[in-house]
């Protein structure tokens, strides 16, 4: 990232190779300083904005160091192949919210981090965690998790089935 920059983010899109993909890919950000060596890893909250795409953002730090993209799925059973479509650099003027309803953090290290992130957006985290929860509460109900149990407990029953014929 060229030093002269005035942005005050970075977005990644990022798209999977298989449409069929649900799960958010994990998408971690090194910060290297000027020698490359590790100052600082953020997780990204990726949020899919239509089928097979993700958008992430990140913050930039007040002196633009080097930067390393790391995008891992989330579901390392069958793991898709992501790409990244476009990245910018955005200058808002004023921080933005890193996440749509929440925020993650990966470690005991990265809470407060997540916890002033909240705490500096309250307001948009409110009205976001309002507008997520019809939709979340639709897709974790006992019914769900009663078809998602079945559906894996028949799928090991022709996985085992077949092994033992083989």
């Amino acid at each position: 990232m060229p030093a002269e920059t005035r942005a005050d983010h970075l977005v990644v899109a990022l798209r999977t190779l298989d449409d069929r993909v649900e799960s958010s890919p994990i998408v971690l950000m090194e910060w290297l300083d000027s020698t490359g060596y590790l100052v600082r890893r953020e997780r990204g909250v990726a949020v899919r904005s239509e089928t097979g795409r993700w958008t992430c953002m990140f913050r930039l730090l007040s002196s633009p160091p080097r930067a390393h993209l790391i995008v891992v799925p989330h579901d390392v059973t069958s793991p898709p192949r992501f790409s990244v479509e476009h990245i910018a650099l955005v200058s808002a003027g004023r921080s933005l919210p890193l996440s749509a309803a929440g925020v993650v953090y990966a470690g005991d290290r990265f809470l407060a981090d997540g916890v002033r992130e909240v705490l500096r957006h309250t307001d948009h985290y409110i009205r976001t965690a309002k507008l997520f929860t019809s939709g979340w509460i639709e897709r974790h109900t006992p019914r769900r998790l009663e078809r998602e149990l079945v559906t894996r407990q028949d799928h090991l029953y022709l996985l085992r089935d077949s092994a033992q014929s083989a």
